[in-house]
């Protein structure tokens, strides 16, 4: 799998740009068709006021706004667009002004807010503040051209402006300040959030590396292992690895940490498990040597619950130390659960100096030894309830009892923990099955 860096927040920020495009051309043809529509090109009494201006420029944003749906029919929206949108809809909503009765200014003025919010989408605030000014320039000129030359400047200067929407001029600068800052956060709390997306991806990416979702073969075994992360990156791991020797180091483990950090403290569990396995210890001397190693680098509150076992494929015997991990069932197709695997050792990192009492099983032909972190065993129902060991063994039970092989096992009992609890995916769970064939079975 590799790893690809991809622009979110930018792809998020293009998409609200391109329906604002949309928004903008369909906001021009409702008022080409509401207001000026009905102002220019229809007879009007008196002192409704009809230039050959504004018809220009109703003409041409009708032209516009068709060249611009056509554009966007084709999938081919114009580069240019936004930066002629802007200033022809101020011309417009100045037009309507104009050509329009005092008393419908304060509806029409409202349509100034608009056009500066689509100015903050497409240009942030640099574009908000300008489109703000411009339709405060606009305004003005409105209010001049309909008192001159009928009013004279000591007529204009004692002039009753009682209703025109003067209040709304600051504003539009606050409006233009706060929506521009507004685009502007959301946009970089969108990149912030795709970084993190991005640095999960490729951690996910690393701890697949490092816990590849196929185990290796065993002779004479069949081995399966389900992983199901709570999250991209998750605590728990497993190690299933050939020794010099010729036995294989069985590791399940669950780490108290998740994401980034998680990663880190679970690549420096996995090369001090490996390191000291293949320096021929034994299991309690690993999990000892394992504690001493990372006791001082993991955080406080940083644990690691562990199985450690060593495993004799050709005799089936398995010597084990348990250090606060669920202990893993010993199951037989004839006698059911024959135990489990327990020793009573504290967590990795809870201590400087624990000790671990070793333990030894010999697994029999046709017997499986299932391992799982707490993310199965936990899992809990609307009620509350666990879904405990007797549950696990029940459903491991009832798959091989149905011809079920080990990975059907696995599957199963994941399948069975899922539906079973009421917030599935809350914890990370895994599960890992060994099954020791028969003499009969190739």
């Amino acid at each position: 799998m590799r790893w690809r860096k991809t622009n979110r927040p930018r792809l998020a920020s293009r998409f609200l740009e391109q329906q604002t495009d949309l928004f903008s051309a369909l906001l021009r043809l409702a008022f080409l068709v509401a207001f000026l529509g009905t102002t220019v090109f229809s007879p009007a009494p008196a002192p409704v006021r009809q230039d050959w201006l504004i018809r220009l420029i109703v003409i041409l944003a009708c032209l516009y706004t068709t060249v611009v749906f056509l554009s966007y029919g084709g999938r081919r929206p114009l580069h240019w667009q936004r930066a002629v949108s802007l200033p022809l809809d101020l011309a417009l909503i100045s037009g309507a002004l104009y050509s329009t009765n005092q008393q419908y200014w304060g509806a029409l003025f409202q349509v100034y807010y608009l056009i500066v919010l689509e100015g903050a989408i497409w240009f942030r605030v640099p574009g908000a503040v300008l489109t703000a000014l411009g339709a405060i320039i606009g305004y003005a000129v409105v209010l001049l051209a309909s008192l001159y030359p009928t009013t004279t400047i000591s007529e204009f200067l004692i002039q009753d402006y009682t209703g025109l929407p003067f209040l709304g001029i600051p504003f539009l600068i606050i409006v233009a300040i706060v929506a521009g800052y507004l685009v502007q956060s959301r946009e970089e709390e969108q990149r912030q959030a795709a970084h993190m997306r991005s640095e999960m991806l490729l951690a996910r990416t690393l701890q697949d590396a490092m816990l590849p979702p196929q185990p290796p073969e065993i002779p004479g075994w069949r081995v399966a292992l389900r992983l199901a992360p709570a999250r991209e990156v998750g605590g728990d791991l497993y190690l299933l690895e050939r020794l010099a020797d010729g036995r294989y180091l069985v590791c399940l483990g669950d780490i108290a940490g998740k994401s980034i950090y998680g990663l880190i403290y679970l690549s420096l569990m996995i090369s001090q498990i490996r390191s000291a396995a293949r320096e021929g210890l034994s299991p309690e001397a690993i999990a000892s040597e394992v504690n001493r190693r990372v006791f001082d680098t993991l955080a406080p509150e940083t644990y690691a619950a562990l199985f450690i076992g060593l495993l004799d494929p050709a005799t089936g015997g398995l010597s084990f130390v348990n250090c606060g991990h669920p202990p893993p069932l010993l199951l037989s197709p004839e006698r059911g659960c024959l135990g489990t695997l327990a020793s009573g050792g504290i967590v990795i990192g809870a201590t400087r100096a624990p000790e671990y009492a070793p333990r030894a099983v010999t697994i029999g032909e046709g017997e499986l030894l299932i391992a799982y972190t707490d993310g199965l065993s936990e899992a809990r129902n609307a009620h509350g309830e666990e879904f405990q060991e007797t549950r696990i063994a029940n459903t491991a039970l009832a798959a091989v009892k149905d011809g079920g092989k080990a990975e059907e096992v696995a599957k199963r009992l994941l399948d069975a923990a899922r539906g079973w609890s009421a917030d599935p995916g809350h914890d990370d769970a895994t599960c890992l099955v060994l099954q020791r064939l028969a003499a009969t079975e190739d």
